[in-house]
Formats: C-alpha cells, structure tokens, sequence
C-alpha cells in the first residue's frame, strides 16, 4: 500500500492512471484521498503520500477534477 508503484512519480497509479476518463479520474482521485489519509493516520505511507493527498485535495477544491462529465 506504501509503494512506489501506487504512490511514486511518473507511471505510478497516482500520476498517471485513468488519464483520458475525467470522471473516473476524479474517482480515482477521490478514493486515493481516503487511502491516503487512513495510512497517514496509521504512518503505513510512501513519502509521496504527503505530497498527493493535498495536491489532489486542492485539484478537486479548485474545480480541475470533478466527478461529472
């Protein structure tokens, strides 16, 4: 759950899944949120998770990700 193939850089899930369905992006985006924030809790986490959950916090605040089409 910590690794970099979910939480890494370029080809990970969290870059680079899902690029071309905005709304299931969103979903994505959405569900990582909660993951994250449950292994930042526990402390299970990649370094990364810190950066990815408010970036994809303030992605959705700031209207770039939406569930809609």
């Amino acid at each position: 759950m910590g690794s970099n193939d979910l939480w890494g850089g370029a080809g990970s899930i969290a870059d680079e899944a899902i690029p071309s369905d905005k709304p299931l992006r969103a979903e994505l985006e959405s569900l990582l949120i909660q993951l994250g924030k449950l292994q930042l809790a526990v402390q299970i986490v990649n370094p990364r998770t810190e950066l990815w959950v408010p970036a994809f916090e303030n992605w959705q605040r700031l209207g770039l990700r939406t569930k809609q089409t």
